[in-house]
């Protein structure tokens, strides 16, 4: 595993318990605000860290400026590790 891989699961696990702690603290009105605060916080952290993910492995789509069409994706039947495409080859 290496450190990049450590450190998004490491931030998961702390948007994780940010998030629930936030749940907890929402319970009490003296402590909601805090309680939002933390949950949203938490949010964000998940989805920095899964923005950042996406761009360092290189499956972020993005455009070069211009309206390029996506690539075509198979469906589950034409992919050639389905049984439907080895039954009928």
């Amino acid at each position: 595993m290496t450190d990049l891989e450590t450190g998004r699961h490491l931030a998961y696990l702390a948007a994780a318990a940010m998030f629930i702690i936030g749940l907890h603290l929402i319970d009490s009105p003296r402590t909601a605000r805090r309680g939002n605060f933390a949950s949203g916080a938490g949010m964000v952290l998940a989805l920095a860290t899964s923005v950042i993910a996406l761009l360092y492995d290189g499956t972020a789509p993005h455009t070069s400026g211009g309206s390029s069409p996506s690539p075509r994706t198979l469906s589950w039947a034409e992919s050639p590790d389905s049984p439907r495409h080895a039954a009928s080859t």
